[in-house]
């Protein structure tokens, strides 16, 4: 089975002083195919999204799906992130982060913009 590396670095500056402590954990990477669309997929297994949530920019466009399927007037990104039930990475720096609000599955289809350090989301799809 493939996996994948994750490395959390926490660091600690006092004058003189750095202290630093590093821990790497390894988790199952799982190729997955959709069923609906028929697409392959490595699914991501994260249990922290910080630093997705800061780099997140939902395009107009997205916005308004995103408010068309949940009938919503404002999107909440906390309440966003706090519903996601997966994310899939594709090809080309593309994500898709899947989420599950009021019992209707969803996914925002996303890039990463390295450029810019910005991980855009360019449509929501109904599931």
């Amino acid at each position: 089975m493939e996996t994948i590396g994750t490395t959390r670095t926490v660091g600690l500056d006092l004058q003189i002083f750095h202290v630093e402590q590093s821990s790497t954990r390894t988790k199952p990477k799982y190729h997955v195919k959709c069923s609906l669309c028929e697409r392959e997929y490595d699914l991501l297994t994260m249990e922290d999204y910080s630093w997705m949530q800061q780099r997140f920019y939902l395009s107009e466009s997205a916005l308004a799906s995103f408010k068309s399927i949940y009938a919503v007037g404002d999107v909440d990104l906390d309440d966003l992130f706090a519903s996601i039930k997966g994310v899939a990475k594709l090809p080309d720096h593309r994500y898709h982060i899947c989420i599950e609000k009021f019992n209707i599955r969803s996914y925002v289809d996303c890039y990463y913009d390295r450029r810019r350090d910005m991980l855009i989301g360019e449509s929501v799809e109904r599931l």
